[in-house]
């Protein structure tokens, strides 16, 4: 079986605690990021996961223009993105998803949803 690798990015080293937890209970090898800089950095200098998870708010990059950011890039433009955020709004939630993010969960998420969406994106 291969490996599945995902990166967690959220300013929030609780929040990063929680997904990662959640995410190797169902055999994600994890690493995290503090922001989308950072996401960017641990990208760069290691392998590309299948899947990142990202935060909207964060102080560098949000998470909207890291997910901008990797859609230009060929390298990881196939990734894929699951954003999970505490901005609700129809109309965030239509920004984010045009600019290329596959699945949206808002916070606080339940570990249900958060499979769901990982089952919905081929990870069983």
């Amino acid at each position: 079986m291969t490996e599945k690798r995902a990166l967690v990015v959220d300013d929030s080293n609780l929040f990063r605690l929680v997904l990662r937890a959640a995410l190797e209970r169902v055999g994600f090898t994890v690493e995290q990021a503090t922001g989308g800089k950072e996401a960017l950095e641990v990208l760069q200098r290691g392998a590309v996961p299948d899947v990142v998870v990202v935060d909207w708010n964060m102080p560098d990059l949000t998470g909207v223009e890291l997910v901008q950011q990797l859609r230009a890039n060929p390298i990881l433009a196939k990734l894929r993105i699951i954003m999970v955020t505490s901005e609700s709004s129809e109309e965030r939630i239509q920004h984010a998803l045009s600019q290329g993010v596959d699945r949206y969960l808002t916070k606080p998420v339940q570990e249900e949803d958060l499979f769901a969406a990982l089952r919905s994106l081929g990870f069983a």
